[in-house]
């Protein structure tokens, strides 16, 4: 999830909200200036007598165009977090989410958010490399 610093996923974490397994909702934000195809994070929470949710963040720009128009096309379900990291006020959520349609655009989708975590990992090793 992109964008966590800015948005509640530290309040999340310090209410022990977020966890393995964890479910979360994919909302569409066509208005947004950055990127049309731009697609919310949500974090469905329960109070005591009534329901609300946190935003949590972004699907990566990179993964926001595929996925949105898989969103339109009602073939996204079951996004659940996989991994949580918090180092101080930076928190790190990965997600996996179900995708129904075939396997060869599955297999080009899979590779390219491999390819944008591994980048975004090896991003954070350099930055602690360098401030170390």
């Amino acid at each position: 999830i992109k964008g966590t610093f800015y948005y509640s996923a530290f309040e999340a974490m310090q209410e022990n909200l977020i966890a393995t397994n964890t479910s979360l909702i994919l909302k569409p934000e066509p208005d947004n200036i950055h990127d049309k195809y731009a697609m919310q994070i949500w974090l469905p929470t329960h109070n005591s007598t009534e329901e609300f949710a946190l935003l949590l963040g972004y699907v990566p720009r990179q993964l926001s165009k595929k996925l949105n128009h898989l969103y339109s096309q009602q073939r996204l379900s079951d996004l659940h977090i996989i991994h949580k990291a918090q180092q101080g006020k930076r928190i790190e959520i990965d997600c996996q989410i179900t995708i129904n349609q075939a396997w060869q655009d599955y297999l080009i989708l899979f590779m390219q958010s491999q390819w944008i975590t591994t980048w975004h990992k090896l991003n954070r090793l350099t930055k602690r490399w360098l401030a170390g």
